[in-house]
């Protein structure tokens, strides 16, 4: 069995995407969850229908950010929140990373806040 600390994202990820990969091999197409990540968080971009779908959307705390038709969910908390939702619901997906050395532009975006 693999084992990583909880609060090491960097290998959660690379655990998870490992794991994802060899479904996807086996079981065929999975969703891409872009993940945007600097030095000190990191952020799932989705769109926010799929939130609105999984009924999240009112569950997401204003540390995720939002731009257009996206979502970028906190890693800490939010982005959990979204992949109970898919595992419940059956839905696959894989992680691809997006680092930057510097200042993620997601820091930008708005603050999250729900629509409707």
């Amino acid at each position: 069995m693999n084992k990583y600390d909880p609060l090491d994202i960097n290998g959660m990820f690379e655990m998870l995407n490992k794991l994802e990969r060899k479904k996807q091999i086996e079981e065929g197409n999975k969703m891409i969850i872009h993940i945007y990540e600097d030095r000190g968080h990191a952020w799932a971009k989705v769109k926010r229908t799929l939130l609105q779908r999984l009924k999240l959307e009112a569950h997401v705390s204003p540390y995720s950010y939002q731009k257009g038709d996206y979502v970028y969910l906190e890693e800490d908390v939010d982005l959990g929140l979204l992949v109970n939702a898919l595992n419940r619901q059956g839905i696959g997906y894989i992680f691809k990373e997006h680092y930057t050395d510097g200042r993620s532009r997601v820091r930008s975006f708005d603050q999250f806040q729900p629509r409707g």
